[in-house]
């Protein structure tokens, strides 16, 4: 398990009230590891191409 919740790296995404929780943790976890982030959502991928997350 990877803490998240006070990972700075996605402020933004954060505040966002179209992501879901799980969503905002995905791309949390997926930026603050050098990650690739798996999202079923394309408005998901497309905060994940914004903020810079490989997706």
């Amino acid at each position: 398990m990877i803490v998240v919740s006070n990972a700075p790296v996605m402020s933004r995404p954060q505040q966002n009230t179209q992501l879901s929780d799980a969503a905002i943790a995905v791309l949390t976890c997926a930026a603050s590891n050098d990650g690739v982030a798996v999202m079923d959502k394309t408005y998901g991928r497309d905060v994940a191409a914004t903020e810079g997350v490989t997706t």
